[in-house]
């Protein structure tokens, strides 16, 4: 292989892990939570895939589905007569409103489900100590 198809695929590979690297860690996240619900299931592994189910939902939501959802809403409400409030609206709550909010529950149901696991650990390793 020539030195600059070389150079070139390690580029696109930086690349795609840059434009992606959230994904990619909410992705980990999932599956390594998938796994520990499958090896010993519990209430806080299942909020932790939910909550990082959430949190990758919403990096993607952000970067792909926000513009052509936004437009294609705008497009069947605001149809023969133009409606400033009605696009003022949609902006806020599609745009400004939404991704930080499911941000912000994916990061709390995450969080509650790490501590549900950490205390459901603490106390399994206490319990075998005594």
């Amino acid at each position: 292989m020539a030195p600059d198809t070389q150079q070139n695929i390690l580029v696109a590979m930086f690349l795609l892990v840059e434009h992606n690297f959230f994904a990619i860690v909410f992705l980990c996240g999932a599956i390594i939570s998938t796994g520990l619900a499958l090896y010993k299931p519990s209430r806080g592994a299942i909020l932790m895939i939910i909550g990082f189910t959430l949190l990758l939902f919403a990096f993607e939501y952000q970067k792909h589905i926000l513009e052509g959802l936004l437009e294609q809403t705008k497009g069947s409400l605001i149809t023969e007569r133009q409606s400033y409030r009605l696009e003022w609206i949609l902006d806020k709550t599609f745009g400004k409103v939404l991704p930080p909010f499911l941000y912000f529950i994916g990061t709390i149901i995450t969080g509650v489900g790490t501590y549900f696991e950490v205390t459901f650990l603490r106390r399994a390793k206490h319990s075998t100590h005594h």
